[in-house]
């Protein structure tokens, strides 16, 4: 069974469009978390994508992962420090 978070699953179901466009920083963070997962076995924080990306501010971490969650590329839950959840791979 899919999970319901699946990329595949929310695309069939008229959720979620078949392609994404993202920015070439979208791209560059979307692909930071995966390959951080895959290494880690966990996403990473979001001070841990600031300190990656040599952002000053933590509000760039916060409006790209929201920019990435809106275009359906991760879902972000709430209240934890490593819940990005990769569509394409849960």
């Amino acid at each position: 069974m899919t999970s319901p978070f699946n990329r595949e699953h929310l695309v069939a179901q008229g959720v979620m469009p078949k392609a994404i466009l993202l920015t070439a920083t979208q791209s560059r963070v979307l692909e930071f978390v995966r390959e951080y997962r895959r290494r880690n076995q966990m996403p990473p924080t979001q001070a841990e994508i600031q300190q990656h990306f040599g952002w000053a501010s933590p509000n760039a971490v916060t409006d790209h992962l929201k920019a990435l969650e809106r275009k359906g590329a991760i879902r972000i839950g709430a209240n934890k420090a490593r819940a990005i959840f990769d569509l394409e791979t849960v």
